[in-house]
């Protein structure tokens, strides 16, 4: 399991062997949902009579996979440096109109 978890982008050697210590053997959970709440990763919930109401995740179990899944799931989103956008001069009362490439 572990090899096929290296193989996803942005995750190392240390996330999968978190993530399998804790989980330990896979096979007793149903299926994703038991093993996402073990981890904490599921919406809390608190609900009184008909009223339901959702909470942030309910962290419960061990935070140092949940953390690491996080991280690394923050990884596979790029993060670009907006570089500042240059013009060619144009006519008098153009928003480039200065000659220099820069905007008004």
């Amino acid at each position: 399991m572990v090899r096929r978890l290296v193989t996803v982008p942005n995750i190392g050697p240390v996330t999968p062997l978190s993530f399998v210590a804790t989980l330990d053997r896979v096979e007793r959970f149903r299926g994703p949902h038991p093993a996402s709440a073990y981890l904490g990763l599921v919406p809390g919930e608190r609900s009184s009579g008909e009223q339901q109401h959702r909470c942030p995740n309910t962290k419960r179990g061990n935070s140092r996979p949940r953390w690491l899944l996080v991280e690394a799931t923050w990884g596979m989103f790029p993060t670009r440096i907006p570089t500042p956008q240059r013009c060619a001069p144009g006519p008098p009362g153009s928003p480039c109109d200065e000659g220099d490439g820069s905007p008004r």
